[in-house]
């Protein structure tokens, strides 16, 4: 966000906890101007949980009504008259379209990569199993399948064992890659509803996946082993650990302009790893998320991470000091050619601790922080208006323009 310019927050409350949440990668119907999103609840009680699908204005001026600003769900630079009342002519404000059950809580939610709409609108969540809805024109959703691999076929040893994140194809919208606790991964033809491959792919369980933006035959994996592991669905039976850690490393996102790089988070970190795979096993940059000068500041726990859909060069993550963090990596490294480590980046192959601040070298600080107010579990950046980020904490979602 530029130097004086207001920020606009939109807010949305559910009567329960949060935690999954998804932008569709089409605009709302002709009949309504805006974007969708679905957030997932997070109920562990025993009650059912839900998938619920938003419409979200996502406009600058946007008029909103003057209940919904009175009770918070609306920042300060809510349009106003020229009187200096609320412009509530008609209500814009975050609204649900559909609910769909669900009954366990999702650990992750996305729609089918498809901007232009040459395929069905389709949603998919996982949990205990892989689930896609197909949406009509009247944003309602329907149930199309269920898809839950049996992995001790691969040697995983658990039956249906709960999957922990999963990733969509953006060069093959067939092509969806899940991953689970019982260490496997599986890649599905979701046109076809059958598994395409599946091995496994970790020692311990795999926390994230990500499928390559330009190669539909690449994917990298995460898990709790601390590895990143980039494999081949040409040539399964090897893998290349492309970094290692001490600690288990929790998300994975990769540029998608630059297949070379990927963000990558460490369970309880502080910092965003910025990888190159023409570098491995060294780190290519640390994203912190403390600035110059803040001394005594505590160190955040990093929970969630986004590359921006427009830009190469922007990284947002968020964490347990309600804090979202923005930062311009553009200078880092010259994403054209393969850098070297410790060359004129600045970046050297390990990182350390040191100084009076505890900083460590070839640090990048953080270009914009956003307080949520709230510990931020989840984010996601819209991918079709790329000023507006959604913001997960507790039970609120949080439309931030950045």
């Amino acid at each position: 966000m530029a130097a004086g310019e207001q920020r606009y927050v939109y807010k949305w409350r559910a009567p329960h906890a949060l935690y999954a949440v998804g932008w569709s990668f089409r605009d709302c119907s002709a009949r309504m101007m805006g974007s969708r999103l679905a957030v997932g609840s997070f109920v562990d009680t025993g009650a059912p949980n839900s998938v619920t699908v938003l419409h979200a204005p996502l406009a600058r001026n946007q008029p909103v009504c003057a209940r919904c600003a009175q009770q918070g769900l609306v920042s300060s630079s809510t349009p106003r008259t020229t009187d200096g009342k609320i412009n509530s002519t008609r209500c814009q404000c975050v609204r649900v379209l559909t609910s769909l059950p669900h009954m366990f809580p999702p650990s992750k939610i996305g729609w089918i990569p498809d901007i232009v709409g040459e395929h069905p609108d389709l949603l998919a969540s996982s949990s205990d199993a892989l689930r896609l809805w197909r949406f009509d024109d009247n944003d309602q959703g329907k149930l199309v399948c269920t898809l839950s691999p049996d992995s001790t076929a691969a040697g995983g040893g658990i039956r249906n064992a709960p999957l922990t994140a999963f990733d969509w194809s953006e060069v093959d919208v067939s092509t969806v890659a899940t991953c689970a606790i019982d260490t496997t991964c599986t890649v599905w033809d979701v046109g076809a509803q059958a598994v395409h491959a599946q091995i496994i792919a970790h020692d311990k369980e795999v926390y994230d996946v990500a499928l390559a933006p330009r190669d539909a035959s690449n994917f990298a994996t995460v898990g709790a082993d601390g590895s990143v592991r980039l494999f081949d669905l040409r040539a399964l039976e090897h893998s290349t650990i492309v970094y290692e850690s001490t600690t288990p490393l929790l998300r994975l996102k990769w540029n998608r302009f630059h297949p070379n790089v990927l963000a990558a988070l460490a369970l309880g970190g502080d910092a965003v790893l910025m990888l190159d795979l023409r570098m491995p096993g060294s780190a290519l940059a640390m994203l912190e998320t403390s600035r110059q000068g803040q001394t005594g500041t505590p160190d955040d726990m990093l929970n969630a991470l986004a590359w921006a859909p427009h830009s190469d060069a922007h990284v947002i993550a968020g964490g347990e000091r309600g804090l979202a963090y923005v930062w311009d990596v553009s200078d880092v490294a010259n994403t054209k050619d393969a850098p070297r480590a410790g060359a004129a980046t600045g970046f050297p192959s390990t990182t350390t601790r040191g100084g009076a601040l505890g900083r460590r070298r070839g640090a990048v600080e953080p270009a914009l922080v956003y307080d949520a107010r709230r510990p931020v579990d989840n984010l996601a950046w819209s991918p079709t208006d790329p000023n507006w980020v959604s913001v997960v904490g507790s039970e609120e979602l949080q439309l931030v323009r950045v």
